[in-house]
């Protein structure tokens, strides 16, 4: 079984929760946690973003398994975020010792992790190329703006951005 203390975490530098602790546990074919053997379980990243996040601070990709050895059949990882938002998943395999014969060798898959983009840092602004003339004399035009976070992740859908225009016409000195 694995399970994440939480499952969504921030982008590093972003403020807010950088990191999940991911647990292992093993049982046997009758369900019980193996408490009677030692065996290896091996933490790997199997899919990211591949934006530096990292097990235990061994950075996904391309990032060698992570090993812990346990006899009280669970293990534990920190997951660390990078700067790129995106989902994690993380595997988890149990590899016996020779004293666990009638165990057999399990992977379990956590729940996706998400990775979220931090506060808007930058907003880009982007204009239509045509001006279009109104049947009463005015003239409108479409704008667009894309908020991004400090590493240029675009912010969570709903994030509420605030802006406006300003005139920025210079009186006629005369």
């Amino acid at each position: 079984e694995l399970s994440a203390s939480t499952t969504t975490i921030r982008v590093q530098g972003a403020g807010g929760q950088e990191s999940a602790v991911i647990t292992a546990t093993g049982y046997d074919s009758t369900g019980n946690v193996i408490t009677d053997c030692s065996s290896n379980i091996e933490f790997s990243i199997i899919s990211g973003p591949g934006g530096g996040e990292a097990l235990d601070g061994v950075p996904f990709p391309p990032g060698p398994a992570v090993v812990k050895t346990t006899s009280s059949g669970t293990a534990s990882v920190s997951l660390t975020s990078g700067s790129v938002s995106g989902t994690v998943y993380v595997e988890a395999d149990i590899v016996l010792a020779g004293d666990c014969s009638t165990v057999i060798s399990v992977a379990a898959q956590t729940t996706p992790i998400a990775i979220e983009a931090g506060e808007p840092a930058n907003i880009l602004i982007f204009q239509a190329p045509t001006v279009t003339s109104n049947p009463d004399g005015s003239t409108s035009q479409t704008f667009s703006a894309l908020a991004q976070d400090l590493h240029g992740n675009p912010v969570e859908n709903g994030t509420v951005i605030f802006f406006g225009l300003v005139d920025n016409s210079i009186p006629n000195p005369s």
